[in-house]
């Protein structure tokens, strides 16, 4: 989990798949965003830490994905919060990370086939998702979806790319007046 430890981002499903999967681990990059109502507290926190023993809140990191050594990292998104375009999809595709995302939060994305999606939102949802890319992991499936995703990130969202397509929406509106 990456993001600020709102309950609309997801932080509450995330601790419930964690309690679901005693013998995974589960990592939390992240903070209290003390101007929302929506956040998790210190006191939540320190309650969590003790009632999931897998869980470790971790705070903010500079690039978390890039520099844990994970054995089998996955990044799990479940937010419904209503933001733009979660950029941690991005970034572990490019890092060869599967991606479990909430509909809400993959639909935003302008490619397709770069993450397992939940379509309902709900814990069951999530465990398929997670069953289904266990599967795909034994059947040699994973790596070619990885491989797709992280060649369709690069394409679509390198900084070379987005400052182009700037550049030309620039252009194209320069043209215009």
């Amino acid at each position: 989990y990456c993001a600020r430890l709102l309950k609309s981002k997801g932080i509450i499903v995330f601790l419930e798949l964690a309690k679901l999967n005693p013998n995974s681990k589960f990592l939390i990059f992240g903070s209290i965003d003390s101007s929302s109502k929506d956040s998790l507290t210190k006191n939540d926190i320190l309650i969590f830490s003790r009632k999931y023993k897998n869980v470790s809140f971790i705070n903010n990191k500079l690039n978390p994905l890039l520099y844990k050594k994970i054995n089998y990292p996955v990044l799990i998104v479940p937010s419904i919060y209503g933001e733009g375009f979660p950029r941690g999809i991005i970034e572990a595709n490019t890092l060869s990370i599967p991606v479990i995302s909430s509909k809400e939060a993959a639909e935003k994305i302008p490619i397709r086939n770069i993450c397992y999606i939940n379509k309902k939102h709900n814990i069951s949802g999530y465990e398929k998702c997670i069953n289904k890319l266990t599967k795909e992991y034994f059947s040699g499936k994973l790596y070619l979806k990885l491989e797709n995703a992280k060649e369709k990130a690069i394409m679509n969202f390198s900084e070379k790319k987005i400052v182009e397509d700037t550049m030309e929406l620039y252009e194209y509106l320069n043209k215009k007046r």
